[in-house]
């Protein structure tokens, strides 16, 4: 089970995609996703999110972009 976050930019005027995903926002994909896992599954050892970033017509896939710990790659 895999979460995903996307996030779209058609410039890079305010910056890039996956930056608009704050602390705050982490925080708050992450309270979800354990509730989700808590009610359908039971065990949250790891909870990955993935981030998908378009600019313009450009497509990232950024794999466990952060997890429920705190840790995130970009």
């Amino acid at each position: 089970l895999t979460f995903i976050e996307i996030k779209k930019r058609t410039s890079r005027q305010i910056g890039l995609p996956q930056e608009a995903i704050t602390k705050r926002k982490r925080k708050q994909i992450i309270h979800t996703a354990l509730a989700f896992v808590k009610q359908y599954r039971g065990d949250f050892a790891a909870i990955p999110v993935d981030v998908v970033a378009i600019l313009n017509d450009e497509i990232e896939l950024i794999r466990n972009a952060f997890t429920a710990d705190g840790f995130y790659t970009f």
